[in-house]
């Protein structure tokens, strides 16, 4: 049976060594991270520089160019943590139901929760770099702004089982994420205009207008060239009331999921 030979003592020593400044490495890069999302909660992008992080921890702009090349650099390392939780929240909304329209439900209050309790991720990944969004993850091919192809899937189902009238499911995904990233917007830069329940509130008209309107057409469209598109009926409301199960947020309580037989 071979024996192995024990490392020596100065061998022990020296893998100490390698051992200790590695975590010393990763407690500093930690602190830099911290340093930069406290920032970010206090100003605008524009104005987030990296002395100014490397003066909050105490040390010298140069050290933290060994980390960082740049603040963009630093600014996708802080966003990615913002971003798994957005990703997170999207995916289990978009596996939430079997449902068509009541998972597009969910990923629309997956997506209004995110904005309204992040709203410092929010503001830099949607309104400040969108670039951010438009490039993938560290190792990974497709952009982050994948995670949103949700949406366009759940419509195709929801086309595929006729609870929506055929058409471009990335038009009508595009008109969905514009009305959601409007309303979380104007939550974040004039929350006295648009606080979180009025923010709700909108949503939920919102989804109310839209899912009216993309339904199937229950006849067609008449001759002397009126509307199809009738006021919403009382069915319509009801199908996104709150289910006794709706969840609490951070914002406030949940105006969807809904829970109506006909959606």
């Amino acid at each position: 049976m071979e024996i192995k030979e024990q490392p020596t003592r100065d061998e022990r020593t020296k893998l100490g060594s390698i051992e200790r400044r590695k975590q010393e490495k990763l407690e500093l890069r930690e602190r830099i991270l911290h340093a930069a999302t406290e920032l970010l909660a206090s100003q605008d992008y524009e104005q987030f520089s990296l002395r100014q992080v490397a003066e909050r921890i105490g040390y010298t702009p140069t050290t933290i160019y060994l980390y960082y090349k740049d603040k963009a650099e630093l600014l996708h390392a802080v966003l990615d943590e913002g971003f798994t939780k957005f990703e997170q929240q999207m995916h289990a909304a978009e596996a939430s139901s079997d449902e068509p329209v009541t998972c597009l439900i969910n990923l629309g209050q997956a997506y209004l929760n995110f904005g309204l309790t992040q709203p410092i991720y929010y503001r830099v990944m949607f309104m400040q770099r969108s670039d951010y969004m438009l490039h993938p993850l560290p190792g990974e091919i497709a952009p982050r702004i994948a995670v949103l192809t949700g949406l366009a899937t759940s419509i195709q189902h929801a086309i595929a089982v006729g609870a929506m009238r055929p058409g471009d499911s990335e038009i009508y995904a595009s008109l969905l994420w514009s009305m959601m990233h409007g309303i979380v917007s104007l939550a974040i830069t004039m929350p006295q205009m648009m606080p979180p329940e009025r923010a709700q509130a909108v949503a939920q008209e919102m989804m109310v207008m839209t899912i009216q309107g993309l339904r199937p057409l229950p006849k067609p469209m008449p001759d002397d060239g009126r509307s199809f598109l009738q006021p919403a009926t009382e069915r319509d409301r009801s199908c996104l009331q709150p289910s006794p199960a709706s969840s609490t947020t951070a914002a406030g309580p949940s105006s969807w999921p809904p829970s109506c037989s006909w959606c």
